[in-house]
């Protein structure tokens, strides 16, 4: 409500998964995470070394980052202070503090005697407040920041596109000039006029590459 602005959610497969297919599901978490104009990165427990590494990549790509400790139903409520406390330590480089909120997304039921388990609500008020604070007074900024991230990719994927192209052309020029070189060594029994013949095609061949 007041934003100016539809918001879409994009949910992605993890990052952190084992063998071949998890790597593939990575690849097509960092793709959707390179076109994203904030990225919320949900985890359950302190982070390993490599966890690290990754969400360090990922914040390199200039994007801002929420990161959510989930399950925080689970751990008692000075586990959950350490945790959000070591996380934020953690990432204080590309993370803001504020940006480290905890939550429960889906809190284990309650048994009760004689009745269905009690299903508590969703705990994540933390992060839709956070959420819509970061959109209101940052929105615009995250998507000028992303706009200028895809034109800069953009620009690069047209200098490999272009780069190509010139190699491709270049190499058909040195192979026409190649055989025209043959011929002239072939036509000609003289070696001195051979090498002025040859060094005139070769010149050429720059030229026209260049």
């Amino acid at each position: 409500k007041g934003l100016n602005r539809c918001i879409k959610l994009v949910d992605t497969p993890g990052i952190f998964e084992s063998g071949k297919e998890g790597r593939t599901r990575e690849k097509e978490a960092r793709l959707k995470a390179s076109l994203s104009d904030l990225i919320i990165i949900v985890v359950d427990s302190d982070l390993r070394r490599s966890e690290a590494k990754v969400i360090q990549q990922i914040a390199e790509l200039g994007k801002r980052i929420i990161l959510v400790l989930n399950k925080c139903d689970l751990r008692g409520e000075n586990d959950v202070e350490r945790l959000i406390y070591l996380l934020r330590q953690r990432l204080k480089s590309i993370v803001n503090p504020e940006d480290v909120i905890p939550a429960s997304a889906s809190p284990q039921s309650i048994p009760r005697t004689g009745q269905n388990p009690l299903q508590p609500k969703p705990e994540i008020l933390i992060l839709l407040r956070q959420l819509a604070k970061v959109l209101y007074d940052d929105g615009e900024e995250l998507i000028a920041d992303n706009i200028l991230f895809q034109c800069q990719n953009l620009g690069q994927e047209g200098r490999k596109i272009l780069n190509k192209q010139r190699r491709l052309s270049a190499k058909k020029c040195i192979d026409r000039y190649t055989w025209i070189s043959s011929g002239v060594v072939a036509a000609t029994p003289l070696p001195v006029v051979d090498l002025i013949g040859t060094a005139a095609i070769n010149a050429q061949m720059v030229m026209e590459i260049a």
